[in-house]
């Protein structure tokens, strides 16, 4: 089953897996017709990319096409040979971003575009095929249509207190624990002298830096 807003929207899908930032690709050109009967011709999304660049914008990223549920944004797009390229990043800090970045990484989630279309025509067949589309957004969504569209790359976002925390809790610290030494640091030893305080003093630096 797949999901259309009202006129004049389309949506379409690819899958994807994303923790914080990930690539892939929303779209792919030619091939089967998707699960709506419709063809992406190469360079159906030119046009609506040159007029984002040229506006500094980026199409939104969504949660199931609901405008109010943003739960990230795309940090670059770009069509090539294949399809529509994409990379975007999760907002982690966003409770949607965090359910989707969990779901993206066991591979639940598909992309969905939201598109009008601009140029169109059919085939000799009556393939639907997609000339020129301008672009809104592209969600996640659980169930993609076009099943040729994947993301190709999941990456956790470097440097990051969770990532200092996860070492932590690698080493037995539990949650509470991790969490503390990760945000407040390793509280002073009694003699700074001590290797336990140097120790201590490297652990309090990286904290401040991740913090910052």
């Amino acid at each position: 089953m797949t999901t259309r807003l009202s006129a004049p929207f389309t949506f379409k899908a690819a899958s994807v897996a994303a923790t914080g930032e990930f690539g892939g690709y929303a779209s792919t050109f030619g091939g089967s017709p998707d699960s709506y009967g419709d063809i992406v011709s190469e360079g159906a999304f030119a046009a609506s990319l040159a007029k984002h660049r040229a506006n500094g914008t980026q199409p939104a990223l969504l949660w199931a096409h609901n405008p109010a549920a943003p739960i990230g944004r795309w940090l670059r797009m770009a069509e090539d040979g294949k399809g529509l390229a994409v990379e975007g990043r999760l907002t982690l800090e966003v409770e949607r971003a965090r359910e989707a970045h969990a779901l993206m990484k066991d591979g639940a989630l598909g992309l969905s575009i939201g598109f009008t279309t601009i140029a169109d025509t059919y085939a000799a067949d009556g393939t639907h095929v997609l000339k020129a589309v301008e672009l809104w957004e592209v969600s996640a969504v659980a169930m993609p249509a076009n099943s040729s569209a994947r993301i190709t790359s999941v990456r956790s976002r470097p440097g990051s207190l969770r990532d200092y925390e996860a070492a932590l809790r690698s080493l037995n610290f539990s949650v509470r624990e991790a969490r503390h030494l990760a945000t407040r640091g390793w509280p002073p030893a009694a003699d700074p002298s001590s290797e336990l305080a140097q120790i201590a003093e490297r652990v309090n630096a990286l904290t401040r830096k991740l913090g910052r």
